[in-house]
């Protein structure tokens, strides 16, 4: 019985400085990536993107498009007035071909 609890307390040792062990691994891992991360830094990628030059040439050609594609439905809106169904589709047939 003596041997019994004698076991049972080297046991408890061993497992309390197992997790002892393990829990200043984690700490100190942790440390390293917040070290880490400090000098490297974390990479916006919205700002990467924005301040490429190709990204404003792009953002210029889309609103050109919207604005363009805007006019047209416009002008389509009013020269279509009063058409019945086929003159609405030879209407935008011509749009289209001009397109």
């Amino acid at each position: 019985e003596i041997m019994q609890v004698a076991e049972k307390r080297v046991v408890n040792k061993v497992v309390f400085i197992l997790l002892f062990t393990a829990v200043i691994f984690l700490f100190l891992s942790f440390q390293n990536i917040e070290a880490a991360t400090g000098k490297i830094g974390l990479v916006n990628l919205a700002e990467v993107i924005s301040g490429h030059p190709y990204t404003q040439n792009i953002n210029q050609l889309s609103l050109n498009l919207r604005e363009e594609l805007q006019k047209r439905q416009e002008e389509l809106n009013k020269q279509g007035k009063g058409l019945d169904e086929t003159g609405l589709r030879k209407l935008e047939d011509k749009f289209n071909k001009e397109w």
